[in-house]
């Protein structure tokens, strides 16, 4: 971390939900660095993921900062061999929680021209971090069972609009895994 309590290379959390649609679920959580000089570390943790969510800091100042990091995402996704299209990708609007934030609409305009998922959060608070993992993690079993199916492996994976049913999960901190595992297991409905 830096002087700023900031990400410096990335962080890891490893967690096994067991079986889903017949298939073994293990997911590597990563969260890599914004800051401009650490590309070369974003596109070393970039290189083989199956989805990404990308973490927009919905201040009204940073809309600048969104727009160069996402276009930053975008080159280096190509430079890993992945194509946008074809890869999950669901957008977290981050910061609700603080005063002089984007609307919704105004974030989604900048950032979505593609309809991604996109959800509102406050990560200090835990609000909107679950829903933006079913989100992805649902995306991500799709694309992978789609590869089983190759009639439907060649479709834009972002471009198909779904409900996905959210239920709230506890803000304390004790059994964070078990719920999170039960809201993702829930995908099997």
């Amino acid at each position: 971390r830096t002087e700023t309590d900031r990400t410096l290379f990335f962080d890891l959390l490893p967690m096994n939900l067991g079986k889903i649609r017949g298939m073994k679920i293990k997911l590597q959580l990563y969260t890599t660095p914004g800051q401009v000089q650490l590309t070369s570390t974003r596109r070393l943790v970039l290189k083989g993921v199956d989805a990404v969510v990308f973490v927009a800091d919905s201040q009204t100042d940073q809309v600048e900062a969104n727009l160069e990091s996402f276009e930053d995402l975008k080159i280096n996704l190509q430079e890993s061999g992945l194509d946008i299209d074809s890869i999950p990708i669901v957008l977290q609007y981050n910061k609700r929680d603080l005063p002089e934030t984007s609307s919704i609409d105004e974030m989604n305009s900048i950032l979505n021209p593609m309809g991604l998922d996109s959800f509102a959060s406050s990560a200090i608070n835990g609000e909107g971090v679950f829903e933006t993992l079913k989100s992805v993690s649902k995306k991500t079993i799709e694309k992978i069972q789609a590869v089983k199916k190759p009639s439907e492996s060649s479709k834009n994976i972002n471009n198909h609009p779904e409900n996905v049913n959210i239920s709230k999960e506890p803000k304390n901190g004790n059994g964070k895994n078990k719920n999170l595992s039960k809201s993702i297991a829930d995908l099997e409905d």
